[in-house]
């Protein structure tokens, strides 16, 4: 099997930072997700998914205007 390219890699991990991140969230833990979902975001700028979960944090933790840029 060839081996995935350093992108690729990058989204996998990215995409598992969204998730750590979203567990985080459901678990009222705003601060940690926070900071999963930026190294997803770093990892994987282009990702929708990261910035809608972001949005999602900020949003229910009462900062709705870092949320929006999250949303548009």
């Amino acid at each position: 099997w060839p081996a995935d390219s350093l992108d690729e890699v990058d989204a996998k991990l990215a995409l598992a930072h969204v998730y750590l991140g979203r567990m985080a969230r459901e678990d009222g833990d705003f601060a940690r997700a926070t900071t999963e979902l930026t190294t997803a975001l770093q990892l994987d700028p282009a990702s929708a998914l990261a910035a809608r979960e972001m949005g999602s944090v900020q949003l229910v933790s009462g900062q709705p205007d870092l949320a929006v840029k999250f949303f548009t």
